[in-house]
């Protein structure tokens, strides 16, 4: 029996066979296969390609926003760093007397401008850096803290020392005698000499304050010249001194705080009783009247320095 494929054909009425016609439609369903895949692949391969455009530009998205959000920390770690700066140059300035641009450091961003010229890379690289330097400025303002608060309580322990409230307080009547550094007459000769602390009348038994803290250095008791006397080391280079005692509470070498009793007002080696009140700056007389002001109001500081600067007889006089 013969095999293969008939088609029927209108003109002869008959069916004839089709001469290789099968492999031709093999061929061209495996081309038409064939170029629907590769089709396929292509609008795959497009549409990936597509998506990994639309990834790419929602990643450079995101990388901006994240560079905006570092760039805003930035200038908030900047922010923060320039108020240390300045809180920093104001203490050592007006209490450590030091120089500021010690504890000094210069902050640097990027400004919005610059960011719009930057490329993703460039980008980068300079708020990387930015951060690196803050780092760097934050850990170098974090070394001068213990420093800087060793320096505090030094100060703090100086500004405790330095003699600075009245070594007796005013009479409750408002009433008293006072007579200040500089030239004063003589309470016998009359005449002007170098009177080298202030004078305070009060009455014998009146409690005598040292006027910062220190260490006793000297007590003198003679019946002449100071009297009973007490002499305080401020340390700096200061020393407080107290004439003219009835009583001193204290002994040498012994650690005082301002405010502290260490006497009682008298008149030995005088006749009218009295406080005669020294400080010594480098073993050098000098005006007390700046180291009285403590506890005082303005108003009434005024008052005491132009009653201690009025030309009047000293009740003591010591060379």
């Amino acid at each position: 029996m013969n095999k293969g494929k008939y088609i029927y054909n209108p003109d002869t009425l008959t069916y004839e066979k089709v001469k290789g016609g099968g492999r031709k439609n093999i061929i061209f369903f495996v081309g038409a296969i064939v170029f629907l895949a590769l089709l396929t692949l292509g609008i795959y391969l497009l549409s990936l390609d597509m998506m990994n455009t639309a990834n790419q530009q929602k990643d450079l998205m995101e990388m901006h926003r994240h560079y905006k959000k570092m760039q805003s920390e930035i200038e908030l770690m900047k922010g923060g760093l320039e108020n240390l700066n300045e809180r920093d140059a104001a203490i050592s300035k007006q209490l450590m007397e030091i120089d500021p641009e010690e504890f000094s450091f210069l902050n640097k961003g990027i400004s919005p401008d610059s960011m719009k010229k930057l490329n993703d890379a460039q980008l980068v690289d300079q708020i990387s850096g930015n951060i690196v330097e803050m780092r760097k400025k934050i850990a170098a303002i974090l070394a001068t803290k213990s420093e800087m608060e060793s320096l505090l309580k030094e100060k703090g322990k100086m500004l405790k020392a330095i003699p600075s409230i009245r070594p007796i307080k005013k009479p409750d009547n408002g009433i008293e005698y006072l007579s200040g550094f500089g030239f004063r007459k003589h309470p016998v000769f009359k005449i002007l000499k170098m009177h080298g602390g202030i004078d305070f009348s009060a009455e014998i038994g009146t409690a005598v304050y040292a006027s910062g803290n220190g260490r006793v250095q000297q007590i003198i008791q003679k019946s002449e010249g100071l009297g009973k006397c007490i002499v305080i080391d401020h340390g700096y280079d200061f020393l407080s001194l107290y004439a003219h005692l009835s009583e001193m509470n204290v002994r040498v070498g012994e650690e005082v705080k301002r405010g502290q009793i260490i006497g009682r007002v008298g008149n030995s080696a005088t006749v009218t009783p009295h406080l005669h009140y020294e400080i010594q700056y480098k073993r050098k007389r000098v005006n007390p009247l700046h180291f009285c002001r403590d506890g005082m109001s303005a108003e009434e500081f005024n008052r005491f320095a132009d009653m201690v600067s009025k030309e009047n007889q000293a009740l003591s006089i010591h060379q």
